[in-house]
């Protein structure tokens, strides 16, 4: 069927159809509806339909999103500023320029770079830092997965009052040197008494069988 020789182009007609499919669930229809509102300048309905189509599982138009998102928010004296500050020592900057970087806020995404940020702010004890950094590590994400290096970042953390932390490091202690119960269990429940659901259902189950 050869109907780009038999239909005369005409893009108003086309988005109005491609917004019928889309307004029906047709994710490849939201996509490209909004390609086309996008090309037009009409924004806000490129990102509505966006939006409708990462919904739907399409991972082109979240990414699409996010870069719109990111151009929206850069704020270049801000983030100028952020990186004078990390490169003349401030650690608390640091933290922010690895953060902004793994997020993609206000700056473009930089994985990489992220990582070395956030280790240079873990390794100077900046709260926040060590646990993004070890869910890089455990991920295996820019670095190849290390559950040992990672519960060593997230014991940072946890020793900073960080029940998430507390309940990771707990987890792959347990999963990496079990014999050492009386470490995990005093991890398992500092962030159970934090309110850390996950933690407080395993400290039971080591209460009730005795460990």
């Amino acid at each position: 069927m050869r109907m780009g020789n038999e239909i005369g182009k005409d893009l108003n007609e086309a988005a109005k159809y491609l917004k019928i499919a889309a307004d029906h669930g047709f994710s490849d229809a939201m996509l490209l509806y909004a390609t086309l509102m996008h090309d037009n300048q009409n924004t806000s309905e490129a990102i509505k339909y966006y939006k409708k189509a990462a919904q739907h599982g399409n991972k082109h138009a979240a990414l699409i999103l996010s870069k719109m998102q990111t151009e929206k928010d850069y704020d270049p004296m801000l983030v100028e500023k952020i990186k004078n500050e990390a490169e003349e020592g401030n650690y608390d900057s640091v933290f922010t320029l690895g953060k902004m970087l793994l997020k993609g806020e206000k700056i473009q995404q930089n994985k990489e770079d992220a990582f070395k940020y956030l280790k240079i702010a873990a390794d100077h004890n900046i709260v926040g830092a060590a646990s993004l950094l070890a869910d890089m590590i455990l991920d295996g994400d820019v670095v190849e997965q290390n559950e040992i290096e990672a519960a060593k970042y997230y014991k940072i953390d946890a020793d900073h009052g960080d029940a998430y932390s507390m309940n990771k490091y707990a987890t792959l202690m347990y999963r990496n040197n079990p014999k050492n119960m009386e470490e995990i269990a005093k991890y398992f429940k500092m962030a159970a008494d934090l309110g850390y659901e996950d933690a407080a259902y395993v400290y039971s189950i080591f209460l009730l069988k005795g460990n």
